[in-house]
């Protein structure tokens, strides 16, 4: 049977997370430097973390890293609607600071 893109990213025997899900997961919530920060707020150290982008973490993972997730979306979504409501008010007096 030949492997296609969604079986890439999913292991489909159900036994790990698939790295490149994991670190596509952990670039959404966190950027580039996306490691160290998601070890932090799963209690893990750095190291297991990066090994995990390598080898593809536990399935057992799953649901904390997707409570993870939407919470930083939660706050992203948050903070959309604030700047969206600056925006509405003030267009003008919008400017970026260095």
């Amino acid at each position: 049977m030949q492997r296609g893109f969604t079986s890439e990213l999913f292991d489909m025997d159900g036994e790990k997370i698939c790295p490149v899900t994991l670190q596509f997961v952990g670039r959404a919530a966190f950027g580039n430097q996306w490691q160290t920060p998601l070890a932090k707020e799963m209690h893990v150290n750095s190291r297991t973390m990066r090994r995990w982008a390598v080898t593809g973490a536990p399935i057992q993972i799953g649901e904390e890293l997707r409570e993870i997730v939407v919470a930083r979306m939660d706050t992203g979504q948050m903070a959309l609607a604030l700047l969206a409501g600056y925006l509405r008010k003030k267009p003008h007096k919008l400017r970026v600071v260095k």
